[in-house]
């Protein structure tokens, strides 16, 4: 068992430095299936995968406490919607109020990382356009330094059972090619929104983001022709923010935890209002 663990162990990572590798020395920057640029969809497989095996790494460096708020971090990196859907399902009985909503703002934070690292994986020009999700992450980033000094003494957590974050390989290839899929899908489903039922482009992103933030990212910027606009990637990131916002509202209102609702949503409405205008300035 343990042979067949460090065979899988190495070979995860040995697939994953073979996708780096395609990346950047593959002469595919030209190639598209459809409406679909082979180039981006195989740095976005990349990135995936090495988030999993950060995921990992993180897993076994420090998942001796298992603590809620590792969960929440790690869970926002996959899908900070089923994060939101697991965490504000617990009792504010078993976990203090303000870790869980230290937890579910460390998801949204972690899903702004991965945003700044699809962006910087893909776009050509990154610093032009990643100020607002990184003004929106640093101030999340201050709220929560600023929790966790009020509340010193929350005390310690275990997972519950059915919870926990099992982490058996580096790599869960199927997740990766899960998500790989899903951007493939919302790009189909933007180019007909925009085609066939004459949605603004800019809208059905928005919608989308309502579900799944990183993931119409991904697929928005792989989709967009290189000659875009600075301005025109800003408001369709302003917008993705936007819908992120509004959806993991849905799943706050309905928080279990009634005490975790004013901070969390005083949090995500302002941070995303107060980027929106220190991008003006």
């Amino acid at each position: 068992m343990l042979k067949m663990k460090a065979f899988e162990f190495w070979f995860d990572l040995i697939l994953l430095g073979l996708l780096w590798v395609g990346v950047i020395y593959l002469p595919i920057s030209t190639l598209t299936i459809g409406t679909l640029s082979l180039s981006g969809l195989l740095k976005i497989t990349a990135l995936i995968g090495t988030l999993e095996a950060l995921g990992y790494f993180s897993h076994y460096l420090f998942g001796n406490r298992k603590g809620l708020l590792l969960q929440g971090f790690l869970g926002g990196l996959i899908s900070s919607t089923m994060t939101y859907l697991r965490l504000c399902n617990l009792s504010g009985n078993a976990f203090p109020p303000m870790l869980i909503a230290r937890a579910l703002l460390l998801a949204i934070l972690a899903m702004l990382i991965e945003c700044l690292l699809i962006i910087y994986t893909i776009h050509p020009a990154p610093l032009e356009i990643s100020k607002l999700v990184l003004l929106q992450g640093g101030i999340i980033s201050l709220v929560i330094i600023a929790l966790s000094w009020f509340h010193p003494h929350d005390k310690k957590v275990e997972f519950i059972v059915g919870n926990d974050v099992k982490i058996n390989d580096p790599i869960v290839w199927k997740k990766v090619v899960y998500f790989s899929f899903l951007i493939v899908l919302i790009i189909q489903l933007l180019h007909f929104a925009d085609e066939k039922l004459n949605i603004p482009y800019i809208y059905s992103v928005l919608l989308i983001s309502f579900i799944e933030a990183h993931g119409v990212l991904a697929a928005a910027i792989t989709n967009l022709p290189s000659t875009a606009a600075t301005e025109d990637i800003q408001k369709i990131i302003a917008m993705i923010l936007t819908g992120n916002v509004i959806g993991k509202t849905y799943f706050v209102l309905r928080c279990r935890t009634k005490n975790v609702r004013l901070t969390v949503l005083l949090t995500l409405y302002g941070s995303l209002a107060l980027a929106l205008i220190l991008n003006q300035i």
